[in-house]
């Protein structure tokens, strides 16, 4: 009787973490996006892009105490529904950042949102809009801007699970390096020709 409580709790456990893990899947909207890995193009409709880990210095004022800079170090990724999550750790405990994408132009920094976007190239490094404009890709993180380390896709596939469909992620093929991420058919043309050069 004992081993068969251990088991129907652990059964619980198990199915409380996949109800959590498909509620936040869903998160991941439906958008369709192309890459370039390896010289080999491909596409995606659920996806992440990571971008990297990152050192920075965040101003919060926590609860008996005035404003003050933590020091934190962040992930920070970009999913298909459109929302940067950036979120990590700091002597306070878990933290989160409001991050947003930035073309970097004559050392001038400027918000763009995901819609703006073309297609990101060079590894990460720069940034075409659909009305043209080029420029260095910047992740604007509270006002602080960084340099993307690395584009890295992360896909995810619906798969069947006690009859419900649910996000997962796509184990034989995810984090590809990236080239390039295109959001448009043009922004994809373009990069391509980046690579070729």
């Amino acid at each position: 009787m004992k081993k068969l409580t251990v088991v129907l709790f652990g059964a619980i456990i198990l199915a409380g973490g996949m109800v959590s893990t498909s509620t936040a899947m869903r998160g991941l909207l439906e958008k369709k996006i192309w890459y370039i890995h390896q010289g080999t193009t491909g596409e995606a409709t659920h996806w992440a892009i990571y971008f990297g880990d990152f050192d920075c210095s965040l101003i919060r004022k926590y609860p008996g105490e005035d404003s003050l800079p933590v020091d934190a170090s962040l992930n920070i990724s970009l999913l298909s529904n459109g929302y940067i999550e950036a979120n990590g750790y700091s002597a306070k405990g878990k933290i989160e950042a409001d991050v947003h994408l930035a073309i970097r132009r004559d050392n001038k920094l400027t918000q763009v949102d995901m819609g703006e976007v073309a297609c990101i190239y060079d590894y990460g490094r720069k940034i075409r809009l659909k009305d043209g404009t080029e420029g260095e890709f910047v992740l604007d993180v509270e006002t602080s801007p960084f340099e993307a380390r690395k584009m890295m896709l992360r896909k995810y596939k619906f798969e069947e699970v006690w009859g419900e469909k649910v996000l997962k992620e796509d184990a034989e093929n995810t984090d590809l390096i990236l080239s390039a991420a295109a959001f448009t058919k043009e922004g994809l043309k373009y990069a391509q020709e980046q690579v070729k050069e």
